[in-house]
């Protein structure tokens, strides 16, 4: 999860480790993350992994502070488990270009516009992720977000939300055509358009494009839809959505794929549905 501008934004991981929970299943996965790095020794400088930990006086947060790798005694880990409503979250800094204390006090204020979410017709600004939902303030806003699934390495969606992108740009499938040619000329292998055309995107116009291309005997599929913004407002803003099914790490430690064209076109078409603008929202 990231926002800014200009590529300058605040990185953060956000992991949703379970639903239904209470204070208890709270306190339990945090002892046992205390544990597992108080546990583990540091290689270079002989000591155990973690370095801090701090429950936070306001709300249900606790921050915990480690050596990320066992032989890099200057790089440190802030993370902070959070308990929002039934939800325990996990949030993480992502970036090392600053201090500790400023990373984690970037992550506490993260963990606090996280809340419990709100009947979708309730108005007002934030976006909702499943059963948390993030608030905010802020009238420029551009919000990315990337999911995997831990069982599924092959299965990437990404959201992004640009509140300040310029109207009047060319679409989807304008850019598409356009650099089509050029981009055949360097692909090992022929590429197939599943579907391509106009589609609504969180109740926006869009153009969605669906291809498969072979990659080292596997079928790889990018989708991507785009929202159109013939009179940019901070209400409509440019919505991208994609997915990508491309595994990461050598082709030898590949996993099965997971879905079949099918299987994801059928789950595409749930997510794209299931996009709505809350009233009031930036």
């Amino acid at each position: 999860m990231g926002y800014g501008i200009q590529g300058q934004g605040h990185k953060l991981r956000l992991t949703l480790l379970a639903t239904n929970a209470d204070q208890a299943a709270w306190t339990a996965r945090v002892q046992q993350r205390i544990a597992t790095l108080a546990s583990e020794r540091h290689a270079t400088l002989k000591r155990p992994m973690l370095v801090m930990e701090r429950a936070e006086a306001v709300g249900r947060s606790h921050i915990l502070r480690s050596y990320e790798r066992p032989r890099l005694p200057h790089v440190l880990r802030s993370e902070v488990f959070c308990l929002v409503g039934g939800a325990i979250a996990h949030l993480e800094a992502v970036s090392y270009r600053v201090a500790p204390d400023e990373a984690e006090q970037r992550l506490l204020s993260a963990a606090a516009a996280l809340v419990a979410p709100e009947p979708e017709s309730a108005p007002g600004p934030g976006m909702s992720l499943g059963p948390i939902r993030l608030t905010s303030d802020h009238a420029q806003e551009i919000l990315a977000i990337s999911y995997r699934h831990a069982e599924h390495a092959d299965l990437r969606f990404s959201l992004r939300i640009d509140a300040m992108a310029a109207g009047g740009q060319p679409t989807l499938l304008q850019r598409w055509d356009r650099n089509l040619s050029q981009l055949m000329t360097h692909l090992p292998t022929r590429l197939r358009t599943l579907r391509r055309g106009p589609v609504a995107l969180a109740g926006m116009t869009a153009e969605e494009l669906l291809t498969e291309a072979p990659l080292d005997g596997r079928s790889v599929l990018k989708f991507s839809a785009e929202s159109s913004r013939p009179r940019p407002a901070f209400a409509a803003p440019l919505v991208t959505l994609s997915l990508d099914t491309e595994p990461v790490g050598r082709p030898e430690h590949w996993p099965d794929p997971a879905w079949n064209v099918p299987v994801a076109t059928q789950a595409w078409d749930a997510v794209t549905r299931s996009l709505r603008l809350r009233p009031g929202a930036v």
